[in-house]
């Protein structure tokens, strides 16, 4: 049998960055985000932080100012140039999770900026922390994964508050983990990915149907998948990376280490372990700890 040796190329330089905005040496930064030239920070006190190539930092307060009210989901939607948040008072097990919609041009242009606050129903009287957002480009649709096993659909001119409609898609028996929208080619038909700590499911969420095909009786992690370019699903799990249509699941590579996140880099996966994978080295360790980071090429698989 053949034998084969991982080699590692470095591709990347790392660059230390001297004399840092404030808003990167706040105590407790929560979230970040990024917006193509633009990255946006979430602190513990409410606040966000728009930070551009140049690093020149505009700030605003997005939550209220109840004790212990936090953001605790970012999304930047860029083909509509607008920051979804979700605000949660972490002090409290009954919070309803408030969302909130910002024009971000308004936001680097204008100060007392309003949002669109999303209006919607809880799935259930029992409340359950939401895990999970995701967004059409056009936000024609958002998609809310709960704690508790219910995935919601708000359909309508929800930017602007107005003609929504509210479904819920799924109740599952355990915590609602991801969510990802895909459209085709002509923007009538949307899919939305989704994945449970032991499923991962596919919705068509054009009409009324509502019935999910699974994919695999598997899950992942929270922050453990994506969508590329071609609209395919990847999801890590620990002893490999998976790739799926809507069909079904295609090919996949090993790679044996506890996934914590994974991300993009134009065509590249960043991974996240929780220790040093036996398959492949990493690209950098800066702590003398047990934790990974690693690039993959996506291309090479």
């Amino acid at each position: 049998m053949a034998s084969f040796q991982l080699r590692q190329f470095h591709f990347f330089k790392r660059e230390s960055l001297e004399d840092l905005p404030e808003a990167f040496k706040q105590p407790e930064l929560l979230l970040c985000s990024n917006g193509g030239d633009l990255m946006f920070i979430a602190d513990s006190d409410g606040s966000i932080h728009i930070v551009n190539r140049s690093f020149i930092v505009r700030s605003f307060v997005a939550t209220s100012e109840v004790p212990g009210t936090r953001i605790t989901q970012m999304l930047h939607i860029h083909e509509t140039r607008t920051l979804l948040t979700i605000e949660e008072n972490v002090s409290t097990a009954s919070s309803r999770p408030t969302i909130k919609l910002w024009p971000v041009d308004k936001l680097l242009r204008q100060t007392d900026v309003q949002p669109v606050t999303v209006k919607y129903q809880l799935p259930s009287s029992t409340p359950h922390p939401l895990t999970a957002v995701a967004a059409t480009p056009s936000i024609s649709q958002i998609a809310l994964g709960f704690a508790g096993g219910h995935i919601v659909l708000i359909r309508g001119n929800i930017a602007k508050s107005k003609s929504t409609k509210q479904r819920t898609l799924h109740v599952a028996p355990e915590p609602v983990t991801n969510l990802h929208f895909i459209a085709d080619d002509t923007g009538t038909s949307t899919t939305l990915f989704a994945t449970t700590t032991a499923q991962t499911l596919a919705f068509d969420t054009s009409g009324s149907k509502s019935d999910p095909s699974i994919l695999e009786e598997r899950g992942c992690g929270i922050g453990c998948s994506l969508v590329n370019d071609e609209d395919e699903l990847i999801v890590a799990r620990d002893e490999a990376i998976y790739v799926y249509t809507t069909e079904g699941r295609g090919p996949c590579f090993a790679f044996d280490a506890p996934k914590v996140l994974l991300r993009r880099f134009r065509h590249y996966l960043l991974l996240a372990t929780a220790a040093p994978s036996t398959m492949a080295p990493t690209m950098d360790r800066s702590r003398d700890d047990d934790d990974g980071l690693h690039l993959d090429s996506a291309d090479s698989r």
